[in-house]
């Protein structure tokens, strides 16, 4: 099978016998060797007592079964002396000869280069084999492993790649449903992209999650030139690395900063509309351990590195007082007072007000120091709201079991972005209008989604009406029957009662109308964004794709399956 990407094909069987090259020279030279001696060698003489002489074929069979250890007799008589002390020539060379061999195919299968081709070309081959749609991964790391989950939970098949064969290894001893293929290999290889499916037809999205922004650019640019027509949704964490994905046409980048520092900004001024992005990207429950949102008044920020500066922007964009703590770093932003020291230390935090502070961000790299700031502060500050980052997977167990109100895991922020982009673009463009909608309708649809809740996690799906995806609404809307949402979102039971859902858009014609009143019409090729409970939205597939489920809903009544019975009900109805 010719595999696209792996121009050499046959790699693994040149190098198996360039590895092997002087054993199987020597096994077949001694092999003609062996066969020619027993055919020069006298055997007993016939009955005219002249010596016999074995055929090359006899020769050829006998040494065959005698160098592979199986031997059972002499063939085709009895041998002479001389043809037996040949034959124990033959054992003890083959013998040797397949000892060599052995040796030689252990050190082989100990080759790397051996392993990691047969490892490519057998990644290949499953790829090629995936019957279902699948998203490529480029960078296996956290974020990687973090969107291949949440990938898993929602039924989506990966394909990985990461040139850390720790990071595989690692992945392998994860919970999965269906694991994804793993490779170690380097990501930004044109070749390795193609041989990992970027052009096959099941590929449904490319996600270049490395922590290499060259790395990442490079997986764009590929995937742009190679495979324009699929969505690629890439990490990037420098501006000079925006600039350059935005300018190849790169679908969707992803800064884990810049979208914390929009969080934050969106908690200080919409906290409706904040809450309501937690609850519809699913974000883990462990990261938000209070109800309360960021408030407002004097903050301190401990870091200047990348989130540190994300966090003074959002908090400088809502005018609010700022002090900045770190060891090194020299001022930036006329808008925040700078002090250079260690934030861990009392008499550090006492210098930049923690008294009459409201809030704390510990955003330095070392996980260590974001606890013992959150620890230190607390102790002189109890009613402080805090933001603690998380930098490295391994230390989960330590925040889970410390009290903070929010934690930032740069990750899972990527990995959520990805996740609602790869998934359903449509709710990212609902939730940005959202951000700019009054706090009367966000409060509003958050205590809604609220009460929802309360009925189990909540899932969200768009609602295509076409023939394909909702057969029975589709014919009911065609025959010209009224139906509106509040008519559509009930329960099919004696005694309809609404749906655990919400439709948070509706599109007619290609224009989105966010928050439809529950009143308005449904029309054929309409599209529904909607968020809901699992059974809810089970319940509302049935009713739309199963016509006497359909039926029973507007009507009240069961309809008739048989032509006779249809008959009848049309002569009742008549009469």
């Amino acid at each position: 099978m010719n595999i696209v990407g792996f121009e050499r094909n046959f790699s693994v069987i040149l190098l198996v016998l360039r590895r092997v090259r002087g054993p199987l020279i020597l096994m077949v030279s001694l092999f003609a060797l062996s066969v020619l001696g027993l055919t020069l060698a006298p055997g007993l003489p016939d009955a005219e007592g002249r010596p016999t002489r074995m055929s090359l074929f006899h020769a050829f069979y006998f040494v065959s079964y005698t160098a592979t250890t199986i031997g059972f007799g002499e063939i085709p008589n009895d041998f002479s002396d001389a043809q037996r002390l040949w034959t124990i020539v033959v054992i003890y060379l083959s013998v040797l000869s397949w000892a060599y061999l052995l040796k030689q195919a252990i050190t082989l299968m100990q080759d790397e280069a051996l392993r990691r081709a047969v490892a490519a070309l057998t990644f290949a081959r499953k790829v090629h084999r995936l019957h279902q749609p699948f998203v490529l991964i480029a960078g296996f790391g956290e974020t990687g492993v973090h969107l291949a989950q949440a990938l898993d939970r929602e039924g989506i098949a990966t394909v990985a790649l990461d040139l850390d064969p720790k990071k595989i290894e690692a992945s392998e001893m994860m919970e999965f449903i269906h694991p994804p293929l793993t490779l170690v290999e380097d990501a930004s290889d044109p070749n390795v992209l193609l041989a990992s499916g970027l052009i096959q037809p099941r590929c449904a999205a490319v996600a270049a999650m490395t922590d290499d922004d060259m790395a990442n650019l490079t997986v764009a640019e590929a995937q742009r030139l190679l495979a324009p027509h699929l969505p690629a949704v890439c990490r990037a964490e420098h501006d000079a690395t925006v600039a350059k994905m935005a300018a190849f046409g790169t679908s969707v980048i992803i800064d884990p900063f810049h979208v914390f520092q929009k969080d934050l900004a969106l908690a200080l001024e919409h906290q409706a509309a904040w809450r309501i992005r937690q609850i519809l990207l699913d974000m883990p429950l462990d990261e938000i351990r209070t109800e309360r949102p960021p408030p407002r008044g004097k903050w301190i920020i401990c870091g200047a590195g990348r989130l540190g500066q994300a966090a003074q922007a959002a908090l400088c964009s809502s005018d609010i007082e700022l002090v900045m703590i770190d060891r090194s770093a020299m001022a930036v932003g006329k808008h925040s007072k700078w002090i250079n020291g260690d934030a861990t230390q009392p008499e550090v935090l006492r210098e930049a007000g923690i008294e009459e502070a409201v809030g704390i961000v510990a955003a330095t790299a070392h996980d260590v120091d974001n606890l013992a700031i959150i620890a230190t502060a607390r102790n002189l500050n109890p009613s402080l709201y805090t933001i603690v980052r998380q930098n490295r997977r391994r230390n989960g167990v330590l925040f889970s079991s410390f009290a903070y109100d929010l934690r930032v895991v740069p990750r899972h922020l990527v990995a959520a972005e990805a996740l609602a982009w790869l998934r359903l673009p449509e709710l990212l463009a609902f939730l940005g209008w959202l951000a700019n909608a009054t706090h009367a309708e966000a409060e509003k649809l958050l205590e809604q989604l609220m009460k929802l809740k309360q009925k189990g996690p909540l899932r969200n799906l768009k609602l295509p009406v076409l023939p394909q995806t909702t057969p029975a609404l589709w014919g009911a809307l065609a025959e010209g029957q009224e139906i509106t949402l509040e008519r559509l979102l009930r329960s099919p039971t004696p005694k309809p009662e609404p749906l655990a859902l919400h439709v948070l858009a509706m599109a007619h014609d290609g224009h989105w109308r966010p928050l439809p009143e529950a009143t308005t019409p449904l029309r054929p090729g309409d599209v529904l964004l909607l968020s809901g409970t699992a059974g809810a939205l089970a319940d509302l597939k049935e009713i739309c794709g199963y016509e006497p489920t359909l039926h029973y809903l507007l009507e009240g009544r069961e309809r008739a399956q048989t032509w006779l019975g249809r008959w009848w009900e049309s002569r009742t109805r008549g009469a």
